[in-house]
């Protein structure tokens, strides 16, 4: 089986690496003195001139905080990534949401349990009542106890 690169898959990654590059407000020429990459290297790179991207691009933007899986995770649009690049959840939430899964918040399930727990008991009440309504002895033998 042979694995091939989707061409653009590849320029979602690439326009990822530049976001990362914009985000962290740096320059090509700062990049190329923080890695020892040729700056020519890294403009191909930007350009989608080059299909491999450097050990030292990626482990420079992941020593900034930059979330690495979500720069090669093609569930992660890159619009999303522009939002928040360090936000290490990005990628997660996106392959789950291809997956169509979906998360609650604890604080949600919470609150739904509450509800539900509120709404039985105010259907036993009214249960409590309709027997008592239907059943007045009872009433009659709880008053004489």
């Amino acid at each position: 089986m042979e694995l091939t690169i989707n061409k653009l898959a590849m320029e979602l990654t690439i326009d990822k690496l530049k976001e990362s590059r914009s985000y962290l407000k740096i320059r090509q020429t700062d990049l190329k003195k923080a890695t020892g990459l040729s700056q020519n290297t890294i403009s191909r790179l930007e350009r989608n001139m080059r299909l491999h991207i450097p050990i030292e691009y990626l482990k420079y933007l992941q020593l900034r905080g930059i979330d690495i899986a979500a720069i090669l995770n093609d569930n992660v649009t890159a619009e999303d990534f522009r939002r928040n690049p360090k936000n290490i959840n990005l990628s997660l939430r996106a392959d789950l949401s291809a997956a169509n899964i979906r998360i609650k918040k604890l604080e949600d399930v919470v609150n739904n349990y509450s509800e539900n727990i509120q709404d039985l008991r105010g259907q036993v009440g009214e249960l409590q009542k309709k027997l008592d309504s239907r059943n007045p002895e009872s009433k009659k033998g709880e008053q004489a106890g």
